[in-house]
């Protein structure tokens, strides 16, 4: 039996090339989420829905990672939040 959670909201970015969304990947290189953003420049905050997202992700250990390709595959985007609803409120936020 695979359990389930249900994202009634949940959109996905205009892409031509790949797309891919992640959670807790830290996890199966048995680090933190604190761990994993020493680690690596990929977590940088620009990259955040917001400082306190960023924040949250920390104290929670969960981390959520949405990256696509919108036009080619050169040129990617990125956003990291604590959670699948806030990188949703970030994606509702954008301009098109």
């Amino acid at each position: 039996m695979v359990e389930k959670t249900a994202y009634p909201q949940f959109v996905v970015p205009r892409h031509k090339a790949s797309f891919a969304l992640t959670h807790n990947a830290h996890k199966d290189y048995y680090e933190t989420v604190a761990e994993t953003l020493e680690n690596g420049p990929y977590y940088e905050g620009h990259a955040w829905a917001s400082l306190e997202e960023r924040q949250r992700a920390i104290d929670s250990d969960s981390l959520w990672t949405m990256h696509w390709y919108p036009e080619t595959p050169v040129g990617f985007n990125v956003v990291h939040a604590s959670s699948l609803e806030a990188i949703m409120a970030w994606l509702a936020a954008q301009d098109d």
